[in-house]
């Protein structure tokens, strides 16, 4: 197919055809500057067009004489790759759709922005969403999206995140990754989400999505029962029981599990109030208590919860709950009058 060119793009390719031929590869304009312009502008105007079949070989002579051209050389070349292999359904386009990630990392991997993690990130979420049916690809996507996130840390895309904890889930459901690398990968990401969330506010909704499918495929996953949980995280809390950091991952990880009643539960309760007695250890505990049918601990517990919590949705949700055993005891005058106190912080209930 015929495709026109610009006046500025003709005057561009005559001077360089005028300005002498580049000798190396790593040369910006490759071996043949005059011919790296000609066949980089005709590309870009088919991808233009989206005629990325007929851009395939005028894409692929500027990707392999000329590799440092630009960095859209490597942007094109996944459009056109895509393209490719929905349209021809053939793997080999797979393949250079990974070549081409490659290629980028080497001539472009050190981009400020857009670097070796960005591209490996983009790489991996490629590799799973075409060969996911087959297990060593899934397996080589999760090594290769980790490995993304070890190099971004939070500022990794959250498709990344979603991505590979789909693949983590594929992977430890064939007995192909430990339970406990999938647990760290879930609070890792949940954890960077969580900071993204507060970071980037115009993004909160595809945030909270990318969230919303890790913790749907980490819990589908099979990986969190409280048995598991306990056998995972018993260990690491006797060797550090002084890590806040640890105690709240544990805690957070239980309760989402409802695995009050067991020992590591208490164990991990009961040392998080003695380090820090705030409001959350406080109503930890009452969660552990009521589990156990202990009334009166549970209301000491969710009274002292009350007295240090300054978040007054929190505030009104703990009165709620000591209404909530009031009224199961039958002691009805206290029960309206913990009710009343949620409603006064949360008048709009």
């Amino acid at each position: 197919m015929k495709t026109k060119l610009s006046l500025v793009t003709l005057m561009l390719i005559l001077a360089t055809v005028f300005s002498g031929k580049a000798q190396t590869l790593d040369a910006k304009y490759g071996l043949d500057s005059a011919k790296t312009v000609l066949h980089a502008s005709l590309y870009n105007e088919l991808v233009k067009q989206k005629n990325y079949k007929d851009a395939l070989p005028h894409w692929r002579i500027v990707f392999k004489e000329a590799p440092r051209f630009q960095k859209t050389t490597y942007k094109k070349g996944v459009s056109i790759m895509r393209y490719m292999i929905a349209k021809t359904k053939n793997p080999k386009y797979v393949d250079s759709l990974m070549m081409v990630y490659d290629q980028r990392i080497k001539y472009f991997g050190n981009n400020r922005k857009y670097g070796k993690g960005y591209i490996l990130g983009r790489k991996g979420g490629d590799l799973y969403r075409y060969k996911n049916n087959d297990l060593t690809s899934v397996k080589e996507a999760y090594n290769i999206m980790k490995q993304a996130v070890e190099l971004q840390g939070n500022i990794v895309e959250a498709t990344v995140l979603d991505k590979c904890m789909e693949c983590a889930k594929v992977l430890v459901e064939k007995g192909e990754l430990p339970k406990e690398e999938v647990v760290n990968d879930y609070l890792k990401f949940v954890e960077i989400c969580d900071y993204q969330i507060q970071k980037y506010p115009k993004k909160k909704n595809n945030l909270e999505a990318a969230k919303t499918n890790i913790e749907n495929n980490f819990f589908a996953a099979g990986v969190a029962s409280c048995e598991t949980l306990g056998e995972i995280f018993t260990p690491k809390f006797k060797a550090n029981p002084n890590d806040m950091d640890l105690l709240n991952k544990i805690l957070k990880l239980l309760n989402r599990q409802e695995c009050e009643e067991s020992p590591l539960y208490a164990m991990v309760a009961e040392k998080k109030y003695e380090l820090d007695p705030n409001a959350d250890a406080a109503h930890n505990l009452a969660r552990m208590f009521i589990k156990k049918k202990d009334y009166a601990k549970t209301k000491d517990y969710l009274g002292k919860a009350i007295e240090l919590e300054v978040n007054a949705e929190n505030k009104a949700d703990l009165y709620f709950k000591m209404a909530s055993i009031y009224f199961s005891e039958n002691n009805l005058q206290a029960a309206k009058n913990s009710a009343l106190k949620a409603l006064s912080h949360r008048p709009n209930w």
